[in-house]
This record gives structure tokens, sequence and C-alpha cells, in this order.
């Protein structure tokens, strides 16, 4: 158990989780600069289905506000402006941490 607890520790941590964020996509993009783009998988709140998911392509951070595309015309674009409540998760399969290649999943919310 004590292997466990190690492993779900965060060292040298940044208070503002916006900035270790920040520093994941770095350390994401620097450990695979095969990978053209990141996907990310967002979830929406649709009156006739629930729950949608749907996965999109990360697109930037700005402001402290996470950027992908769609279109107009989709139903995920159609629930985003009708309810904006929405999860995201971003799953880095290879990344190095502090000297270490781990796995991260990373949620963000919007309530």
């Amino acid at each position: 158990m004590e292997q466990l607890s190690r492993m779900a520790f965060i060292e040298n941590q940044p208070e503002d989780p916006v900035e270790l964020f920040s520093n994941l996509i770095t350390a994401y993009k620097t450990t695979n600069p095969e990978i053209p783009f990141i996907p990310m998988n967002i979830a929406t709140i649709d009156d006739e289905f629930g729950v949608l998911n749907r996965s999109v392509v990360y697109r930037g951070l700005e402001d402290g506000h996470i950027i992908f595309v769609t279109e107009k015309n989709t139903v995920k674009y159609a629930n985003l402006i009708k309810d904006p409540r929405t999860s995201i998760t971003f799953l880095f399969e290879k990344i190095e941490w502090n000297g270490v290649n781990s796995i991260w999943q990373v949620i963000v919310t919007h309530s």
C-alpha cells in the first residue's frame, strides 16, 4: 500500500492548478514530440440523451481557459450554449515528470 501512496503524490505541485496543467501539457509535448495533437474528451449535458461524451482536439490554454474547436452546427455546440456545465478529461499515457515516466489523467470540470 505504501507504493500506491507514493504513486499518487504530486511532488513540487504549484499552488495554481492552471500552472500545474500548463506544466503537464509542456511535459507531455516534450516527452511525445511525434504526436501532432493532444486528444481530450468532453462531456456535455443533453436533454434527449443525458450526458454525451466525445473526443475533440486540444488547441491551447488562453487566460486559464482550455481551447478546442467545434462546429456551430453540432449537438455538442448546442449543448454547450444551452448548459455550459462540462467535464473534460485528458489521458497522458507517457509523460516524464520529475525524471519519472508516468501516466496522468487530468479531469477539468465546469459547474
